[in-house]
């Protein structure tokens, strides 16, 4: 007899392969959309057309164009005076990188946890900070999490099943 797990992983193990077969199918599908559409946009880009027009039962194709302007590093001074000269400083805006914020996060959050568990003074410090009750019964990781909420910092765990396709 298997167990439930045998079963549900056999289970996940033929959907996987669908989903593979389909992945691969819709891989072609779209390269085939691609091309068609690079197609149509070539061609009416060389008659001076921005749009098919109403087709029936088709609906509209039209070129749309988009400007993605970018800043070199080396010249974001010299913008960002420009910003400023010319009364536009308030674009300018501080921000942290969202790899450079969760490797950051994620080290703190280790580290404030790490400093609770063994030094139990600084856990009390904390709870102090954060007006909680010291007979608070936290995990210091919750403890962790609750400090940096109170600089601004949510966190949440996506937990997701991996499987590894050794020894099939």
């Amino acid at each position: 007899m298997e167990g439930q797990e045998v079963a549900l992983a056999r289970e996940i193990h033929a959907l996987e392969a669908q989903r593979e077969a389909l992945a691969a199918q819709e891989k072609a599908l779209k390269a085939r959309y691609d091309a068609k559409c690079a197609e149509l946009q070539n061609y009416l880009v060389q008659e001076g057309k921005t749009s098919t027009g109403h087709i029936e039962g088709v609906g509209v194709f039209a070129i749309r164009r988009s400007n993605y302007p970018s800043v070199s590093q080396d010249r974001m001074p010299m913008f960002l005076d420009y910003l400023r000269k010319t009364d536009n400083a308030g674009l300018i805006v501080e921000t942290v990188p969202a790899q450079t914020l969760k490797k950051f996060c994620k080290d703190k959050l280790e580290e404030l946890t790490e400093a609770f568990i063994e030094d139990p003074e600084s856990a009390e410090t904390a709870l102090d900070f954060l007006g909680l009750p010291k007979e608070e019964a936290l995990a210091p990781a919750e403890l962790a999490k609750l400090y940096m909420e109170r600089f601004g910092v949510k966190t949440f765990q996506e937990i997701k099943l991996s499987h590894t396709a050794r020894g099939k």
